[in-house]
């Protein structure tokens, strides 16, 4: 294993990466680029003239839109198969957000950024802020708090017209229930109970 600099035009995607970025959130990441710069290397494994990827795609293909030249990378020798697995691995092993930690979290920031500003920063929705903060003043003895610290699983902010959609759906994407209709009852359920 190795890191590198490598010419973005030297890196190549694999053929089976399942992880797919919606539109915005692809916005959001060159953003972040221009903002605070390039963090986190991809991880690259030598095929034939080129780099192919196995971690970071994403990030990749960021930096080639934002014309950036070259971009660190690890480097490792892998066969198809343990390359294949580990990309699954990188993928799966990012942790989930426990909602009301990250509710106090998002809290904390607004007493020294704006809120417009951090919710710019954060590719969230006024309406999604406003649904955290209203996580950090329900008593611990409420439904969705308990719910928020044994599953980490549920978050509900207002809905209102189709710009939320795509927040809409990376909240039904958290909610880990078996169909989308479950995910979305739930959600209409917390959010209820967090207005009653």
């Amino acid at each position: 294993m190795r890191i590198e600099k490598i010419p973005v035009d030297k890196i190549v995607p694999n053929k089976w990466n399942p992880n797919e970025m919606p539109e915005d959130m692809m916005e959001h990441l060159k953003k972040e680029f221009r903002r605070v710069g390039y963090l986190q290397p991809i991880l690259v494994r030598p095929v034939k003239d080129k780099y192919e990827i196995i971690d970071g795609e994403h990030r990749w293909q960021a930096s080639k839109d934002e014309n950036v030249k070259e971009v660190e990378a690890v480097i490792v020798d892998m066969d198809d198969a343990t390359a294949q697995v580990t990309s699954i691995n990188m993928n799966k092993i990012k942790g989930e957000t426990n909602p009301i930690k990250y509710a106090e979290l998002l809290m904390e920031l607004q007493d020294t950024i704006d809120k417009k500003l951090l919710c710019d920063m954060l590719a969230m929705s006024k309406q999604e802020l406003e649904a955290y903060d209203l996580l950090t003043k329900l008593s611990k003895d409420t439904p969705l708090a308990q719910a928020g610290e044994r599953l980490f699983e549920t978050f509900s902010f207002s809905i209102e017209g189709s710009k939320n959609i795509k927040a809409v759906r990376r909240t039904l994407e958290s909610i880990r229930t078996k169909t989308n209709a479950e995910k979305l009852l739930k959600l209409c359920e917390v959010y209820q109970n967090a207005k009653a």
